[in-house]
């Protein structure tokens, strides 16, 4: 079956979403892996193993990279019919 670009699963869309976001501000901030790998604590090929697999990341190692890259997540919920 051909899958077309809206049947895309969200998991993969999520992922690909993160993965753009943090090289994304890597690349406007002229900040390599190294750099951002040591303000969040860990090593730089762990931080390009997680960014080729964003699925990988624990929700701390994420929050680490985006505290080092100065972005602030928001977590919103979907309007609920009443």
């Amino acid at each position: 079956m051909v899958k077309s670009l809206v049947s895309v699963p969200k998991k993969k869309e999520r992922e690909d979403y993160v993965r753009g976001l943090i090289e994304g501000e890597m690349c406007r901030f002229n900040k390599d892996p190294e750099q951002i790998s040591v303000k969040a604590g860990f090593t730089s090929r762990t931080l390009v193993n997680k960014l080729k697999s964003p699925n990988t990341f624990t929700l701390g190692e994420l929050y680490s990279v985006l505290d080092a890259l100065d972005v602030k997540i928001i977590f919103a919920r979907k309007q609920q019919p009443l």
